[in-house]
């Protein structure tokens, strides 16, 4: 299968395993050092791809950076990796970055600038998908300036030729939720952390939140909460399954490396539309359990990608994969 991934891009420097903070006017040293490596969903989710086993030329991501250092890095970084580059180069504004600092056993803080991701062009992603034609479409948004008010059209368009969409966010810059309300009834699989659920539904429950989204038009509305495991509505009947245990080194990309891996289940079984939205909930919780898995192994190494690899995919399936799956509750919504 195909896949195109779209959406944000940006230069991390991570600074992880830190013991604190520094206070102001003191220098610390980060014990693991600071590393710099390529991030936004869509640019770890194609990178992730290719290290679960897709094939070169099966992958390929659309995005806007600046002329400059960063956007080459990038550039290149997707080309050693095997992902086929689209990308829109812009003349009056830098590649987006992000500092970000981990404490040890804590969530990641970000500070982050989203540069050219503003001028993300809507003709430029419409002609990737026509040149590329994926089998399935993923779409990262919430930092993408004028073109999140039109993700509908491409999520209409990509749907309307038989694509599998994939939506997944980030917090929103410069506005609120609301751009999403019309993008929802042309939406396969919507991707979302518990905080975002709740923002963008207004609701504090995990299963009152994935029923409003599938009210709203999603088909399979599924949900991460780091430790607490992953969370999946399907024709009325919300499945839980517990997480991975692992140790967990730098948390940042875990959640798309979950999306790369739901993505690699619908590929290697070759489904369709159809046939994705009719699966058993057996199948539904294989699908979390390889998802779970590259988040997982995402963790455990620093940067947004280091840690993914299908070896230690596979290590983490073997090992605990019987214990989650026989813990996986399914329930009425």
């Amino acid at each position: 299968m195909r896949i195109l991934t779209c959406g944000f891009a940006v230069l991390d420097i991570i600074a992880a395993g830190l013991e604190r903070l520094p206070e102001p006017g003191e220098t610390l040293f980060a014990p693991l050092g600071v590393k710099f490596w390529i991030g936004g969903h869509p640019v770890n989710v194609s990178v992730d791809l290719m290290q679960l086993g897709c094939a070169r030329g099966e992958v390929a991501a659309v995005l806007a950076v600046g002329k400059d250092i960063a956007g080459e890095f990038i550039r290149r970084k997707l080309e050693e990796s095997g992902v086929l580059p689209y990308l829109q180069l812009v003349d009056d504004a830098d590649t987006g970055r992000s500092l970000v600092l981990v404490l040890r056993g804590r969530d990641r803080s970000f500070i982050g600038s989203p540069g050219a991701n503003l001028r993300l062009s809507l003709d430029h992603v419409m002609d990737s998908i026509s040149e590329f034609s994926p089998d399935v479409f993923y779409l990262a948004c919430g930092i993408l300036g004028e073109f999140d008010y039109a993700i509908d059209k491409v999520l209409e368009l990509c749907r309307s030729r038989g694509m599998i969409t994939v939506l997944d966010v980030a917090r929103p810059y410069g506005k609120g939720w609301d751009f999403l309300a019309k993008a929802f009834k042309h939406v396969d699989i919507f991707h979302a952390n518990v905080g975002e659920l709740s923002e963008i539904t207004g609701l504090k429950g995990v299963a009152e939140g994935m029923v409003r989204l599938h009210e709203l038009g999603v088909r399979l509305p599924i949900v991460t909460d780091g430790r607490a495991g992953a969370f999946l509505l399907a024709r009325g009947r919300c499945l839980h399954q517990p997480s991975f245990e692992v140790e967990a080194v730098d948390p940042t990309g875990a959640g798309d490396a979950f999306c790369a891996g739901l993505i690699k289940f619908i590929a290697d079984r070759d489904l369709s539309k159809d046939k994705l939205v009719n699966l058993s909930m057996e199948e539904y919780a294989e699908m979390l359990l390889l998802a779970q898995a590259a988040g997982a192994a995402c963790v455990e190494g620093i940067g947004t990608t280091t840690g993914v690899k299908l070896e230690r995919v596979t290590q983490l399936l073997e090992s605990q994969g019987d214990r989650i799956l026989s813990s996986t509750a399914v329930k009425p919504c």
